[in-house]
């Protein structure tokens, strides 16, 4: 009788760690997505203060670096900004993708909805420039999951994962 008691009980255990493993794993890869995002932000800044040469085409200028986001996409964009009097490009320096099943759930500029958002930082300090917002949210969310992350830079280049 006792036997019997104990394996049910392991079974039961085993079967809800069985059942909550495919949740727990969706978590813990929107947890890895959003500390993905932050580092890009920040390695953008740190590229920034830095001013680490990138080839720009001829005629422009590096200025700064950052980051390009748009709204469904798994992934986002590590970018130079290159220009000169008259014109402005952002060349893919790398592209960064999410962890399986995590994409942008929405972005925000001043808590109004926008479907793409670049964030660029210019030395020395870095300067940000949220496209004229003073703070610019990303609402990262994974496939099935209730919760969402959302990360916030504001215009004095801090980054928060919340």
């Amino acid at each position: 009788m006792e036997v019997i008691c104990v394996i049910s009980i392991m079974i039961l255990i085993g079967s809800l760690a069985f059942f909550s493993h495919h949740t727990l794993k969706k978590e813990l890869n929107l947890q890895r997505s959003s500390y993905l995002l932050a580092q890009g932000l920040r390695e953008a800044q740190e590229l920034a203060m830095a001013m680490k040469k990138f080839g720009c085409p001829s005629n422009l200028r590096l200025v700064g670096y950052g980051v390009n986001l748009a709204k469904d996409n798994d992934f986002f964009s590590l970018r130079a900004r290159c220009q000169n009097e008259t014109q402005i490009q952002d060349p893919e320096v790398k592209r960064i993708n999410f962890e399986k099943g995590v994409k942008i759930e929405d972005l925000k500029k001043d808590q109004s909805k926008v479907t793409s958002l670049n964030i660029f930082f210019y030395p020395p300090d870095p300067e940000v420039d949220l496209e004229g917002a003073t703070s610019s949210e990303i609402i990262l969310a994974a496939e099935d999951l209730p919760e969402s992350k959302s990360i916030t830079v504001n215009s004095v280049g801090l980054i928060e994962i919340k």
